[in-house]
């Protein structure tokens, strides 16, 4: 009696010992977080990221130093706000959803980032501050929570988004429980008008915060400024970066008080960089050159995600919501153009395009990228520029007319990206700006019809 009674309390003993070894064995991970920043108008080349010492990101550098990281360089697919970050969060091309103007939408049909992690059991959280990022443009689709932080009153001209875009992403992270969680989150004080935060310059001319703004207006649409302006606009661009880095530090910080920095993914970009001179003219939305399409790139990837070495050397936004998806282990839509970063083969061509009007004038053009070159065909001109970016970083010499051979190559494949996005192309959905969000633009730099 007493040996069948050890026998049987043996036999559950060891039953017990193979349920809870099994359970080790199947127990899945739990699914990473994912932290989404975008840095308005941030260029790459204004970073600390890479082998670049001379940009103003020390916190990003230092929070992301060791090898769980990749840093480098993507495109934006467009050189302005509203149709860049649509395409990362549908991984499609601005024409492709019909978001090329400042009063088009997202239609519903169109598959966002959020959608799908929320449909894959992620809590989805949205803290934006740019006009062209709320509600009515379908930017919200997919969340839970989405606080439109954007500043209405007089002052708005130089409002200042980090601390409370911060304060609103603590509070998240904080109040995280159980679920997994998606925060995507968007700091805007890079944006023109820009702030001096250390009140360092001596600075005396006509772009001081108390200046009038219709002067302000009429010399950046003249391009009538001088090169102590540009100094000026540099100097206080890079106080704005500063000032954001450290605020962005403040939420990773936390990530890693609550323990959840190691199953997270954070990715953080630049929608469009920023123009000061270099053609002639201020600001974004009117050129396809490196200054406005060249964005910096941070991925960080869980503790135990088995990374591969290889990352392809171009990408642009339509790649960055297939990289979260197949990081995160979700499956990628069929409806997503892009592809993530980490596949093992990815396309070789970058495309950009931009149809916008700005100070009276159209800027209708599309580029691609390709092992090296860049081929930009201007519609409204008849013109096309050629450049070798492997030896030409600043794009200043135009190979059109003295490397056929080359242009004939590039015009190939930039003509069937052409006719891709001419029988893909969307119908825009409107939304209707009120005439105050119309005058904010106005004072952002987004002038015209």
């Amino acid at each position: 009696m007493r040996s069948s009674v050890k026998k049987s309390f043996f036999v559950i003993l060891l039953i017990t010992a193979f349920f809870f070894i099994g359970l080790m064995i199947f127990k899945k991970d739990p699914p990473p977080n994912v932290v989404f920043i975008i840095i308005d108008t941030l260029r790459a080349d204004h970073t600390n990221m890479g082998n670049d010492k001379s940009g103003e990101t020390p916190a990003l550098k230092k929070l992301f130093k060791n090898n769980s990281a990749y840093f480098g360089a993507s495109y934006s697919n467009a050189p302005w706000t509203l149709p860049s970050i649509s395409s990362m969060i549908t991984s499609k091309f601005p024409s492709e959803i019909g978001v090329v103007k400042r009063n088009s939408k997202i239609d519903e049909k169109f598959i966002t980032l959020a959608e799908v992690l929320k449909e894959n059991g992620y809590k989805t959280h949205g803290v934006i501050t740019h006009i062209f990022l709320k509600k009515k443009y379908g930017l919200g689709q997919g969340f839970d929570t989405y606080l439109e932080k954007i500043d209405s009153s007089d002052n708005n001209l130089f409002s200042i988004t980090s601390p409370v875009v911060t304060s609103e992403a603590i509070k998240i992270i904080e109040e995280s429980r159980g679920k997994p969680f998606f925060m995507f989150l968007h700091y805007f004080d890079p944006h023109y008008r820009y702030v001096d935060h250390e009140n360092k310059s001596s600075y005396s001319g006509p772009f001081l915060p108390d200046r009038n703004e219709s002067e302000k207006a009429e010399i950046i649409k003249k391009n009538l400024f001088s090169q102590n302006d540009l100094d000026y606009f540099n100097e206080c661009y890079r106080s704005e970066i500063r000032f954001t880095d450290m605020y962005i530090e403040r939420v990773i910080e936390k990530l890693k008080q609550q323990h959840l920095y190691e199953n997270t993914i954070i990715v953080i970009v630049s929608d469009h960089g920023e123009e000061f001179g270099e053609r002639g003219t201020l600001g974004h939305g009117q050129s396809l050159f490196n200054e406005q399409t060249k964005i910096p790139f941070i991925l960080k990837l869980p503790e135990d995600f088995e990374r591969n070495a290889n990352i392809r050397p171009n990408f642009s936004n339509i790649d960055i919501s297939p990289t979260i998806l197949d990081v995160a282990g979700i499956e990628i839509p069929d409806s997503f153009r892009g592809t993530s970063i980490l596949a093992e083969k990815g396309p070789e061509t970058i495309f950009m395009e931009v149809n916008e009007k700005k100070y009276d004038t159209l800027y209708n053009q599309c580029a691609i990228v390709h092992k090296g070159w860049k081929l930009i065909r201007d519609f409204e001109n008849n013109k096309f520029e050629l450049y070798d970016l492997s030896g030409d970083k600043p794009e200043k010499n135009n190979q059109f007319d003295s490397n056929k051979k080359m242009f004939f190559s590039m015009y190939k494949i930039l003509k069937r990206y052409i006719r891709m996005i001419e029988d893909n192309k969307h119908i825009s959905q409107k939304t209707k700006l009120t005439a105050e969000e119309q005058k904010k633009l106005e004072t952002l730099g987004y002038i015209g019809n």
